[in-house]
């Protein structure tokens, strides 16, 4: 019959076990938000090199004006905005007190370097949750259209399309969105749960031989 020492060994020994075969047979850890997406920059955002740099060769252009798919876009827009974010923004984009920000006329959501913006929702920040698992590009592309015109007069004068825009950061992003981000968590976690473990037996150990 096994003693109560053999008994410990046997079950830290287990979870250390469990814990290697978690860590080798998870899926690869998606990256960090931030590593995900590069800053870009205004010359990967709307096609133009500095003077002294020849233009490299690009198999698509930056859009710049409206595309005879805008108006659809947009409009699918607002029907996604109502379902995923006008209960924290209002389907007004007036926001809710200080908690979560008004989007109407707001300079962020406006920019005509909106890299930030995509970002936010594809990654999200704070109490507004990452979007990239669960939307797709058509439906971000969408989104942004809509808020970024639905509250501004002639908006398409001042604002530029951002369908494109979206499109450069899903090519940007890791291949595989399979897996929620929290995947990358779980090896650390692994073997955390394994040196508290071997702690802990270093611990029974210790006082066990103090007691005898």
């Amino acid at each position: 019959m096994k003693t109560r020492k053999e008994w410990v060994w046997m079950i830290v020994a287990l979870i250390v076990v469990g814990c290697i075969r978690l860590r080798t047979t998870l899926p690869p850890a998606a990256p960090a938000a931030a590593d995900l997406v590069q800053p870009l920059t205004m010359d990967e955002l709307y096609g133009g090199v500095p003077a002294a740099v020849p233009a490299p060769a690009r198999t698509r252009a930056p859009q710049t004006r409206a595309t005879p798919d805008e108006p659809r876009l947009i409009q699918e827009g607002r029907v996604l905005y109502l379902s995923n974010c006008a209960p924290c923004h209002r389907p007004n984009g007036e926001g809710n007190l200080n908690r979560f920000p008004a989007l109407d006329h707001n300079a962020f959501v406006t920019s005509q370097a909106p890299a930030p913006l995509i970002r936010r929702v594809l990654y999200g920040r704070g109490v507004m949750p990452a979007f990239a698992p669960t939307l797709d590009e058509r439906d971000v592309a969408a989104i942004l259209s809509y808020v970024r015109t639905a509250w501004i007069e002639d908006v398409l004068s001042l604002v530029p399309p951002i369908a494109f825009l979206v499109s450069v950061h899903f090519r940007k992003r890791a291949p595989s969105r399979r897996y929620p981000y929290g995947f990358r968590r779980l090896p650390t976690l692994a073997f955390l749960i394994a040196a508290v473990a071997i702690l802990i037996l270093g611990l029974y150990m210790f006082f066990d031989a103090a007691r005898s």
